[in-house]
């Protein structure tokens, strides 16, 4: 638990700290090596030294502060919500938009570690246009276990042949039938997470996991999301049937679930 936190959502009536709540949650899922503090009075998350997100209760509404890059990147579905600069209002009458959330954290996330990508360059033959933004991603983004990621890349590619790679939430994204399952978070300099979840829409949580893992690997979130830590290429090497099999269970289980 994030005592400093805690101890803000405590102050409200009980309707309100569900609401508080679950959007620390979301925080927390989207950038897991953050850090919960409590700045301007307000409760929010750093991480690398920079605060990625503030959000606070009032009366009327929940307010969410993601800097004015933040608020930039995804100027288009927060347009229906009253703004500020770098700031938005959710109505506490209307549905709290925690998908969209998730994505601002995980943008703010790659953006505090992001190098600046360089000039994209013509697809390499046989490539895909999301292939190609891919490549230039990685090549741009500075990280100490790079050779691990793309290790982690083949492994998924590998395992379904059907799923197609491209770069969303500023990271690798893995998508079968138009619809995101698997997603690289990158922010940590030292391990590599692999979030395996069912997109962006709210979706009804299922009352069983999504699949049998009976190797352990993954950190069940809630029911249909779950991360996959990998610390060094030994944990690839050790793990890597097991995780291809976990990729492809997920995969299929999209295809006879959704």
């Amino acid at each position: 638990m994030d005592a400093p936190i805690d101890t803000y959502i405590a102050k409200f009536p009980k309707e309100i700290q569900e609401i508080l709540e679950k959007i620390q949650q979301t925080i927390q899922l989207a950038a897991p090596e953050a850090v919960a503090i409590i700045s301007y009075m307000m409760p929010a998350f750093k991480l690398n030294g920079k605060v990625l997100v503030y959000f606070a209760a009032y009366k009327n509404h929940i307010g969410f502060y993601a800097t004015p890059t933040g608020h930039e990147a995804f100027k288009e579905e927060l347009s229906v919500y009253k703004q500020g600069k770098g700031s938005v209002q959710f109505p506490l009458d209307k549905p709290i938009p925690y998908g969209l959330i998730e994505r601002i954290v995980q943008f703010r996330a790659m953006e505090n570690t992001k190098k600046r990508p360089s000039k994209a360059t013509q697809p390499k033959k046989g490539q895909s246009k999301d292939q190609q933004d891919v490549d230039a991603f990685l090549t741009s983004f500075e990280h100490p276990l790079m050779a691990e990621i793309k290790q982690i890349r083949t492994i998924i590619k590998s395992a379904n042949t059907d799923v197609q790679e491209n770069i969303k939430w500023n990271a690798p994204n893995y998508v079968l039938n138009d619809e995101d399952y698997i997603t690289m978070s990158l922010s940590n300099k030292k391990k590599i997470q692999i979030i395996f979840h069912r997109g962006a829409k709210k979706q009804s949580i299922p009352d069983v996991k999504w699949i049998d893992d009976t190797s352990g690997m993954l950190d069940w979130k809630t029911n249909d999301r779950a991360i996959a830590t990998f610390n060094n290429a030994a944990d690839i090497e050790s793990q890597k049937d097991h995780f291809a099999d976990i990729v492809r269970k997920w995969l299929h289980a999209a295809t006879i679930k959704q």
